[in-house]
């Protein structure tokens, strides 16, 4: 069931399960650089992921015991600054072509998440319809909050 949402910037979503979407979002911290802005980026992109000791809450979430927050698993990539967003785009490629030239078969379902995520981002450029690949319904994009989360803003 899914229960981590990435969504894109016409609204289309990839919706895997929490384990896929942490695991997404560990893959992009890995590939990303420790120093500069892009540190802050790759820091705060951590804490969207449970650490050793947060509490799973349910559909979706965990609690983070230290602070009580309560994070929710659900990246809207509108919300993020234009070179966030590209970092993160950037660390996704570089993961999926190390997983590829991996081989390892452990990694297939992934490889097939982030291709799948990679196709999306070609589908929103070249302005197609957001139901095309979309986990969401038919006819249902999610609309943009305004909101401003990450570093950088």
């Amino acid at each position: 069931m899914a229960s981590g949402f990435i969504i894109l910037s016409d609204g289309r979503c990839l919706a895997p399960r929490y384990t896929g979407y942490d695991y997404l979002l560990e893959l992009a911290v890995s590939e990303m650089a420790d120093s500069g802005e892009e540190r802050a980026f790759k820091a705060w992109l951590q804490t969207r992921v449970p650490a050793e000791g947060d509490i799973e809450s349910g559909f979706g979430g965990f609690i983070k015991p230290i602070t009580h927050e309560n994070v929710i698993r659900h990246l809207d990539l509108r919300e993020l600054t234009p070179a966030n967003q590209e970092r993160l785009w950037i660390a996704w490629q570089k993961a999926v072509s190390k997983l590829i030239l991996s081989r390892d078969e452990r990694d297939s379902f992934i490889v097939f998440r982030l291709k799948r995520l990679l196709r999306m981002r070609r589908l929103v450029r070249i302005k197609d319809n957001p139901d095309n690949l979309s986990d969401w319904i038919k006819g249902y994009v999610e609309p943009p909050t305004g909101a401003k989360a990450g570093p950088g803003w």
